[in-house]
């Protein structure tokens, strides 16, 4: 199965991402950090040790950077289609030898090519046997074969149980509240501000600036 979280920066979808790779001990996890330059070569790397089909030893010998250059015979959207190919069979050949997770994290940043191989193993999530845990910043629409899960900010009790959890005073951190719009990270942030007396004197005033 293909699953979305979206969400806005800051409601914790890439700490729940590395607090399930924690637990994922009698399953084998591939991670994906999209925003990563050149994370099509870091997905590589944690393949290397898995042989390519004869037809995508090519794509596999470029994307592990035993051949610097790939042949001038192949032109650009072969390419693609080739480290595409090599990436799904190899992520194919784990899920036979284990059950296979593969957290993707900010699927909306990745490059082209990273969106590609993303798409082709969310397709056949089901086939492969894999389970795919994608996140992304708030989208317009949904791509095909995936189940969405939009995490929606906090509510104002939420927040401040959230607040008393982490040891602040609600009565002092109430006014900061609409600033943090149930956002957890900003949360945290004014939480922190608070225990520390940072907090500005003013909060309409501050805006949200002082959480940068």
């Amino acid at each position: 199965e293909a699953i979305l979280l979206c969400g806005a920066v800051g409601m914790g979808k890439s700490r729940f991402l590395e607090a399930l790779a924690v637990t994922l001990k009698d399953s084998q996890c591939v991670r994906i950090p999209c925003c990563e330059r050149q994370v099509i070569f870091s997905l590589a790397k944690q393949m290397q040790n898995v042989k390519a089909r004869p037809e995508h030893e090519i794509f596999q010998r470029w994307l592990t950077g035993k051949v610097k250059d790939p042949p001038s015979a192949i032109g650009p959207e072969e390419m693609a289609r080739g480290v595409t190919a090599v990436l799904r069979d190899q992520v194919a050949t784990l899920a036979a030898q284990k059950p296979t997770v593969v957290l993707c994290d900010d699927v909306d940043l990745g490059d082209h090519l990273i969106r590609l191989v993303i798409r082709q193993l969310s397709a056949e999530a089901v086939t492969l046997g894999i389970l795919m845990l994608m996140t992304s910043r708030p989208l317009a629409t949904t791509p095909p074969g995936m189940t969405r899960v939009d995490l929606e900010p906090l509510s104002a009790e939420t927040a401040l149980e959230l607040i008393k959890h982490l040891g602040a005073t609600p009565e002092a951190v109430k006014p900061f509240l609409s600033v943090a719009a149930g956002i957890p990270q900003a949360l945290v942030q004014i939480a922190k501000a608070s225990l520390e007396g940072l907090l500005p004197k003013d909060a309409v005033a501050a805006g949200a600036d002082f959480l940068r």
